[in-house]
């Protein structure tokens, strides 16, 4: 194993939970969770507003979520006793992250105080796709890399130009931010390893799969659902849903924060497609 990624992987033997960091006292519920020109619907009156900023934070939670446990599934997938023992222990310490880092967007999410059909995400497509991806595999860590990096990149954006942010909003968003870093860091080194022993067909193959996943991905979290939208108030949620899907500045929103993305994954060998539309 590469020295950097040595390095990387010892930055993690000491573990902070990071659920027991926030100070969660400090919610305070007529504060937006999101500025105003991230939000997926514009204009709508302050109550309804708040209510949205709530449900468009708590999708992107949910596609943490479910990022989180595709890597927590993908690792004892690969099991731990057949490996030496020091390999085991470094993987034990990435899930102990990862689960705590669930948690603490699952906390995030329950504070949002949305019902479970409100906050509903088609995940099906991207799990057909990753249930043939293997934890040793260069695939895989290209897609962990590219999700965790979109989602990443997003929640820092709304970080960095919201004024009036809840403070706990604002306080998970940080830590979640600081704690990536290291977690993409180690994903990138990883990918770099795998695509060594990859070859030309393989890297084209990933290339071709890659955009499918982050666009069904995307649409999950920037694009709520009629039941979404009807759970905070706005009208015509149906007809705002489908043209929600359409709408080239939440495309281009998406196509922003995995940018720096793919510009890495292409640098690493992977032949994407490059453009301002990725992956539309």
């Amino acid at each position: 194993m590469a020295v950097a990624l040595e390095r990387l992987l010892a930055q993690g033997e000491i573990y902070v939970d990071p659920s027991s960091v926030v100070v969660w006292e400090q919610a305070e519920p007529n504060r937006p969770w999101f500025p105003a020109h991230l939000l997926s619907v514009p204009g709508l009156p302050r109550d309804n507003m708040l209510k949205l900023s709530r449900s468009d934070v708590a999708h992107v939670a949910l596609c943490g979520v479910w990022l989180k446990e595709l890597a927590l599934s993908k690792t004892t997938e690969a099991g731990l006793l057949g490996r030496p023992c020091g390999e085991a222990m470094r993987a034990l310490q990435e899930m102990r992250e990862e689960a705590g880092h669930a948690l603490l967007l699952l906390k995030l999410i329950e504070m949002s105080g949305l019902s479970e059909s409100a906050l509903s995400g088609d995940f099906a497509g991207l799990e057909r796709f990753s249930r043939h991806m293997r934890p040793d595999g260069a695939a895989f860590w290209a897609w962990i890399y590219l999700g965790e990096a979109v989602t990443d990149t997003f929640l820092l954006k709304a970080l960095r130009e919201g004024d009036d942010l809840c403070p706990v909003v604002r306080q998970v968003m940080q830590l979640h931010h600081r704690e990536q870093s290291r977690r993409l860091n180690v994903c990138k080194a990883i990918l770099i390893e795998k695509l060594k022993a990859t070859g030309a067909l393989r890297r084209r193959a990933i290339a071709m799969v890659l955009p499918v996943m982050l666009r069904r991905y995307l649409r999950v979290m920037l694009f709520p659902t009629a039941a979404t939208l009807a759970a905070v108030g706005v009208a015509s949620p149906h007809g705002t849903a489908r043209a929600l899907q359409g709408n080239h500045g939440r495309r281009a929103l998406g196509s922003g924060c995995a940018a720096a993305a793919v510009t890495v994954l292409r640098r690493a060998g992977l032949p994407i497609k490059a453009g301002t539309s990725y992956p539309w």
